[in-house]
């Protein structure tokens, strides 16, 4: 695994024009509240002369590095990112507002790429379900806004810079801009090949704070997809993000938990919902030898398959598309549906459609 780790300010994370980071559609929506925002904010301003910061870590999937404006998937560190945007894009406002237009440009250059200047880019593209609501913040048109975090987040941005600068004076903003730009680092790491970003995702995050089933379950399947090979990963990327989107305002957790006790038909509870899974992919998904913890464990999951198996010899081994298709499937399928579920399986009927034309 080639990893290049490197510590960045938050200037020279953003400055370079030729990068754009890109939250891809299937990692989670921005979901940071208060308490998140506020910690960020108060983290920066009480910084002292001397005093150093660590945002944290980003993991980037960069690939190789082309001619013009390259496209880095955020692996990690989205929501951290995803608020450092909308802090600077509040400050700017307010040093738009103080007419001080040597740190609004200063900003543009941080929030935008390219170096065309009539046509350049947001620096960071947010998912399929947040982008429109992100742009619409960057333009001022806070009322199409529909997600309530991302609003929220830019509302308290606001009320907490109003309140410092009426407290301390308006040299404070200038203060707190250099200390959030200049002072504060973040530790950037660069992995090249998808099967190592997600594996590094899975490692650093096992510890600290839990991860939602969700979360973990998805790296574990886009890494055995970037396993094995770069096709079948962007197919396999494609369908995830298409679940998710479709299951926007129901939990992802239960909707898995539901998916695993319809294919084991008994109850599986939270905390068991990512063991059972893996034990059931194990069993049931091709090319699972390509994974080093079905290897390492390969004799603990080879006695559940005997303890499973079935009279006959046929092989029910299946893609991992055809794994996604299925819970679309079976998930919704025994039970009443309510009309988020009646659209959830129809789209899985266009889905299943698709694959079979």
């Amino acid at each position: 695994m080639n990893i290049i780790p490197q510590t960045f300010t938050i200037n020279s994370l953003l400055s370079p024009p030729t990068e754009q980071l890109n939250i891809p559609s299937y990692q989670r929506r921005y979901a940071w509240k208060d308490p998140q925002v506020y910690a960020l904010f108060e983290d920066i301003d009480m910084l002292q002369d001397n005093d150093g910061h660590l945002f944290g870590m980003l993991i980037l999937h960069t690939g190789m590095h082309q001619a013009g404006i390259n496209q880095i998937d955020v692996v990690d560190g989205q929501q951290r990112l995803t608020t450092l945007s909308i802090l600077l894009n509040v400050l700017k406002l307010k040093f738009e507002e103080l007419e001080n237009m040597y740190h609004v440009q200063q900003i543009e250059n941080l929030l935008k790429c390219g170096t065309d200047e009539k046509n350049r880019e947001n620096k960071l593209i947010l998912g399929e379900l947040d982008n429109a609501d992100y742009e619409n913040i960057l333009k001022g048109e806070l009322n199409l806004v529909k997600n309530e975090n991302l609003y929220n987040a830019h509302d308290s941005f606001t009320t907490l810079i109003n309140e410092s600068i009426e407290h301390h004076g308006i040299e404070w903003i200038k203060i707190f801009y250099n200390k959030l730009v200049l002072t504060a680092k973040i530790i950037r790491l660069d992995v090249q090949q998808a099967k190592d970003a997600y594996k590094l995702f899975e490692t650093i995050n096992n510890r600290g704070l839990r991860l939602s089933a969700t979360d973990v379950l998805k790296n574990f399947i886009l890494g055995h997809a970037a396993k094995i090979g770069s096709v079948k990963l962007e197919e396999v990327k494609s369908l995830w993000s298409q679940l998710i989107v479709n299951l926007d305002g129901i939990s992802t957790d239960d909707f898995f938990r539901q998916y695993i006790t319809s294919i084991l038909t008994r109850k599986i509870t939270k905390s068991k919902l990512i063991e059972e899974f893996k034990n059931d992919y194990f069993k049931n998904v091709k090319e699972v030898d390509k994974l080093g913890e079905y290897t390492y464990n390969k004799d603990y999951y080879d006695d559940l398959e005997d303890d499973d198996e079935e009279e006959d010899d046929e092989d029910n081994t299946q893609n991992i598309e055809d794994l996604m298709q299925s819970c679309l499937k079976e998930v919704f399928e025994e039970k009443p549906k309510s009309r988020a579920e009646q659209d959830l399986e129809n789209i899985r009927g266009m889905l299943v459609g698709a694959d079979k034309q």
